[in-house]
């Protein structure tokens, strides 16, 4: 069962006015909805509008925070919802007056009832027995202990705060949908959700000065340039910082341990993750521009980013991120970092690019021609065998870590 699903007869919840009214004010959308809820049930409704509730074999990792019900069909016969927002916090209050107390076990051996509910004065500070109670407790005959007589639970009222999602896409927007691969699973770690955003630049390359020559000028001494005189060639890049929202903190170590297999790394295969991720919602890209996977070597029309332009540098925790207060469900985000370089080496009859190289090419300072004809040619570390100056791997799973 899901999370966000509960049976009314045993978790009775009502809305309570005002509630589900969504502002804009200041950059920034928010919304409240309050419910009225039996007061020992409110922190766990609480809880699991955060998706940190935790119920041993049923809810042992965290979810991510339920979203704000939203409606863009018309036809159902009341105004749509379209704002998106995440439930980010909640707010406790009794609504009755007359249930605060205290208990205490009392008069056993006695004769007298050893359950005897009275205020008492605090002995122990972080003893439990001693919890403020907005609910009455009463000895149930049958099992003996003390009990909750829902005839005279008090109500409380549960503020949930909403505010704008943090991330561009959930595991869900994700899925891996390649009949062929035998893994419908998804290409993020379950439950988690990211952000990406990109920050360009450039790289100037000195070009070596036997390969330059004057192209108006005839075969001679002159033709070669200068010692002196030097060009320059730019290539573009591109810092991609990839936001990792509600990692779980209890698989901390495993996690960090999947990731440094892939430090330094750049793709082997095309990597279009990023790209599912800003294009998960319909509404955000033309239809049919997103989840092609172009051919290698190939410049792609979806934004994805062709083998071996993108190199996995590193990634940290933002610890000011790490929740505290939620025992095994406290979760925490991760910051990754990419370095893109990608080379336009030739073009179409159409004046498209039509070949790419990234990391593991270098320009060429050699005087003979080359097989492609290219001035951008792969380079390898001469070892007792061949190695590309860059190891290639697989990212199709680099944010789904077995845990």
């Amino acid at each position: 069962m899901s999370m966000y699903v509960v049976d009314p007869d045993e978790f009775p919840i009502k809305a309570v006015h005002e509630s589900g009214i969504v502002q804009y004010k200041a950059g920034q959308a928010t919304s409240t909805r309050s419910f009225s809820v039996r007061c020992h049930q409110a922190q766990e409704l609480g809880l699991r509008f955060l998706g940190k509730f935790y119920k041993l074999g049923e809810f042992e990792t965290p979810n991510l925070p339920a979203e704000f019900p939203t409606e863009i069909d018309e036809t159902v016969g009341y105004v749509p919802q379209q704002m998106q927002l995440v439930a980010s916090g909640f707010e406790i209050i009794p609504l009755s007056t007359c249930c605060f107390n205290n208990y205490k076990v009392d008069g056993e051996g006695t004769g007298e009832d050893p359950f005897v509910l009275k205020d008492q004065c605090i002995e122990n500070l972080i003893s439990p027995t001693t919890l403020e109670r907005y609910y009455v407790r009463e000895v149930d005959p049958e099992e003996g202990d003390p009990g909750i007589d829902t005839s005279k639970e008090c109500m409380c009222r549960v503020n949930i705060a909403y505010t704008e999602k943090p991330w561009d896409c959930t595991y869900l927007d994700l899925g891996d949908n390649d009949p062929t691969s035998g893994d419908p699973g998804f290409l993020i770690l379950e439950h988690t959700a990211l952000a990406t955003e990109r920050s360009s630049g450039y790289e100037m390359y000195t070009l070596p000065n036997r390969n330059l020559v004057w192209a108006d000028v005839a075969e001679g001494p002159d033709k070669m340039l200068k010692g002196d005189t030097y060009a320059t060639v730019m290539v573009p890049t591109a810092d991609i910082t990839v936001t990792w929202f509600n990692v779980p903190v209890k698989h901390l170590c495993a996690i960090e341990t999947h990731l440094a297999k892939f430090r330094g790394t750049v793709n082997k295969e095309p990597f279009d993750l990023l790209t599912r991720c800003i294009c998960a919602d319909p509404y955000s890209c033309e239809e049919g521009t997103g989840g092609s996977t172009p051919p290698a070597g190939v410049a792609s029309e979806d934004c994805s980013y062709e083998p071996e332009t993108m190199m996995f540098l590193d990634w940290q925790e933002e610890r000011s991120q790490r929740t505290r207060a939620f025992a095994p469900m406290d979760t925490t985000t991760l910051t990754l970092r990419f370095k893109q370089k990608r080379i336009a080496v030739d073009t179409n009859e159409d004046g498209e690019v039509d070949l790419i190289c990234g990391w593991n090419h270098l320009l060429c300072d050699r005087e003979t021609n080359t097989n492609s004809g290219s001035p951008w040619q792969r380079v390898k570390v001469k070892l007792p065998t061949e190695k590309d100056l860059f190891l290639q791997t697989d990212w199709k799973y680099l944010l789904r870590p077995t845990v």
